[in-house]
């Protein structure tokens, strides 16, 4: 149980990562 908990964060953290560094490509991209 502890480490399906430990897989769920790590897999959270990997998309919040993934989906910030997108957005931010994304505008870069929009503003030049």
């Amino acid at each position: 149980m502890n480490a399906a908990l430990a897989f769920i964060v790590e897999l959270v953290i990997t998309v919040l990562c993934t989906a910030t560094v997108y957005a931010l490509s994304f505008i870069g991209r929009r503003r030049r």
